[in-house]
């Protein structure tokens, strides 16, 4: 049995942390250190910190077939990559990471689908084909039995926040996710992974090769309309 309130944590005065001032570096743990573990990469960050790297984005994290993996490979998502140690060693590095002085070290992590082949497989109706990507259809956020992907992902985002007190992650390839519900799903995962996270402050990233303006916009039209319904 696998009991994640076994780890005992020890940062509970964590408060979080906020965009400005971050210099992130990107951290693919299999690469960073010879030994290519969460323990061995918890072991380097005080180099980091000296060097001046305040927010880390770990990739990959989710597990995935195979010996190797570049950040992208994700498929169970729900399990930290098992080439690289326990979930316990993850949370350890998630606690090695907390700053204890202004000069703030923080976890951050790519949140990613693989190959939809192998998705698919697994989870028959989870893609749709009338979205196709380079990667494959794209996952099923707005068509027919989308409710539980929906929530699939939203549970995902969730689960991070909870069980390894990650500061925040970073959306892949946005101009890849297609959604055409009322609530978009970027949106959506991100406000159940703050409400997770109750009143400490973590950081969400979204990637958009296109550089598309209207996401941003539009996040900001819903968040009017769900004031002005309160109101």
């Amino acid at each position: 049995m696998v009991d994640h309130r076994e780890f005992k944590w020890t940062d509970e005065a964590w408060q979080g942390i906020t965009l400005a001032g971050q210099i992130m570096s990107e951290m693919h743990i299999g690469t960073f250190t010879p030994e290519g573990t969460w323990r061995a990469a918890a072991d380097k960050l005080p180099q980091l910190k000296q060097d001046g790297i305040t927010l880390l984005e770990m990739m990959p994290i989710a597990d995935f077939p195979g010996e190797f993996g570049w950040g992208y490979d994700g498929v169970n998502l729900f399990a930290p990559c098992h080439l690289y140690g326990s979930p316990d060693d993850l949370r350890f590095l998630s606690i090695a990471s907390t700053p204890s002085d202004s000069a703030s070290f923080s976890t951050s992590f790519t949140i990613t689908s693989g190959p939809m082949e192998i998705i698919s497989a697994s989870f028959r109706r989870l893609s749709s084909p009338r979205t196709r990507q380079r990667w494959g259809d794209s996952i099923n956020f707005d068509g027919e039995n989308s409710g539980p992907v929906r929530e699939f992902f939203i549970t995902n985002g969730r689960y991070w926040i909870e069980e390894f007190h990650f500061d925040g992650f970073r959306f892949d390839a946005t101009q890849s996710i297609h959604d055409a519900s009322e609530e978009y799903i970027v949106g959506a995962v991100g406000r159940a992974a703050r409400k997770t996270a109750g009143e400490r402050s973590i950081l969400l990233v979204a990637e958009n090769e296109p550089q598309e303006a209207k996401l941003i916009k539009a996040t900001e039209r819903r968040r009017r309309r769900s004031r002005r319904a309160l109101e």
